[in-house]
């Protein structure tokens, strides 16, 4: 079973909000997976904005990943990134 960590939201009502709650809502209808609130024990970090991935509030996101081979991080792209050099796929 997959443990995801659902992270980003600005708590004002704006599109991130409305991301955050229906990712919640329909991975909560899958049955392989339970959402967690927990970094320690998730497997899966999904950001909802990936702009958040590269915020110094969540170096110890990209860490853990690096530590722990068995834990991923899924970023949502709602914005043209053409130009930014920092997304890099992998």
């Amino acid at each position: 079973m997959k443990k995801i960590k659902i992270i980003g939201w600005d708590k004002v009502g704006w599109s991130i909000d409305k991301d955050h709650s229906n990712l919640e809502y329909f991975l909560s209808k899958i049955g392989s997976i339970k959402l967690t609130e927990s970094y320690l024990t998730a497997n899966v970090y999904f950001f909802v904005w990936h702009d958040q991935v590269f915020h110094p509030k969540y170096i110890f996101v990209r860490l853990m990943r690096f530590i722990f081979k068995n834990k991923k991080i899924i970023a949502w792209i709602t914005n043209d990134i053409t130009k930014n050099n920092k997304f890099i796929s992998k």
